[in-house]
């Protein structure tokens, strides 16, 4: 995900769903800056944890900033035009039953493509020019077995970056449409879908 934001090493990395910092320990093993937020404290603690043995075991010169805080109100936290990309994995939803219905997977639905679109609306004003957001959202493989992909607000600075390669296997489904990557794991119910975009 990190290649996929094309940037040159030592630019600014911000993952706004940090977890427990996968992206922001591989970024730092790269050679980028980085700055990790995260909504939950026990996520913001296991990222320092790992922060803290990454620098016992690699050269930091300097602990990378980690915040508690929500995607949706990076704002005032960043200056507009201050970040160079925006790598990272959201919420993808609450684990789904076997048998969930479809007035329960809408509702999941909706929720994500709010939560989506905001994020969408927040990486738009904090985001460098030419800068790229890389972002996992969850696809829903329902009863029938269809994909179920979200239907976000995107803003019209944000154009859509391909990432598909002919070299990559193809899908039941195709994301050609959407210049995404798709995987899974065998009989997972929710898939997951890479995608990227670039400021105008």
């Amino acid at each position: 995900m990190i290649n996929l934001a094309g940037q040159e090493l030592d630019s600014f990395i911000l993952d706004p769903s940090c977890g427990s910092g996968t992206v922001l320990l591989e970024a730092l093993a790269m050679g980028y800056k980085v700055m990790g937020i995260d909504r939950n404290q026990s996520a913001i603690d296991n990222t320092h944890n790992n922060l803290i043995w990454f620098q016992q075991h690699y050269s930091l010169e300097q602990m990378p900033i980690v915040k508690l805080g929500r995607v949706e109100d990076l704002i005032p936290r960043l200056d507009p035009d201050s970040v160079d990309a925006i790598v990272t994995e959201p919420y993808l939803g609450p684990g789904l039953r076997k048998n969930i219905n479809q007035q329960d997977l809408q509702m999941v639905r909706s929720e994500l493509e709010k939560l989506y679109s905001q994020s969408l609306a927040q990486f738009s004003k904090i985001l460098k020019p030419g800068g790229r957001v890389v972002m996992i959202w969850p696809v829903f493989i329902d009863s029938f077995e269809q994909a179920n992909y979200l239907k976000v607000i995107v803003p019209k600075n944000f154009q859509r970056f391909n990432v598909v390669s002919k070299s990559l296997p193809e899908f039941d489904w195709s994301t050609k449409g959407r210049s995404s990557y798709l995987y899974s794991r065998v009989n997972q119910k929710v898939w997951r879908e890479i995608l990227v975009w670039e400021k105008k």
